[in-house]
């Protein structure tokens, strides 16, 4: 009966440090994200690259089962040129995670200073009920995020 006391012990801290280990390593890799990305951020100014969230009709409570059109509009403060050929477009966060999701500028329309756009992000649908939060930013891609990030949160109904 020890032994086995003796064996589960030193299981549960083996796993113990394996989370511990793995934690350590999640938080590097984040640190090491975090600066390269404000050394990202440093090679260009607002002056270049700067947005304004105008609007955005992001609605508060959806039926999970429906899809919906989000329309988000953005002023370019900066004095860079937006286009899909500058590889500028809308970032979409949902619950602080940037996974990827953008809405492009069609290809040949130009988004200069003073200028804004009405982004659609078209077909919105949460699987299943639930909260989640949205969040909308400018960004040039696999460069920098630039601009205001705007939140909006939405609760999927049955």
């Amino acid at each position: 009966m020890h032994k086995n006391k003796k064996q589960v012990l030193t299981k549960v801290l083996t796993i113990i440090f394996l989370i511990a280990l793995i934690t350590v390593s999640f938080e590097k890799e984040k640190h090491n994200i975090q600066a390269k990305q404000q050394e990202l951020d440093l090679e260009y100014s607002d002056e270049e690259l700067n947005a304004e969230i105008i609007f955005n009709n992001a609605p508060e409570c959806v039926k999970h089962t429906e899809s919906y059109r989000i329309l988000i509009t953005v002023k370019n403060c900066g004095s860079a040129i937006w286009s899909n050929e500058e590889d500028i477009r809308l970032c979409i966060w949902q619950d602080d995670m940037d996974y990827g999701f953008r809405v492009n500028i069609p290809e040949g329309i130009e988004v200069h200073q003073g200028d804004e756009w009405t982004f659609e992000l078209d077909g919105f649908m949460l699987p299943e009920a639930s909260q989640t939060k949205l969040e909308f930013q400018m960004v040039k891609e696999n460069v920098v995020y630039f601009g205001e990030r705007e939140a909006a949160i939405i609760m999927a109904v049955d």
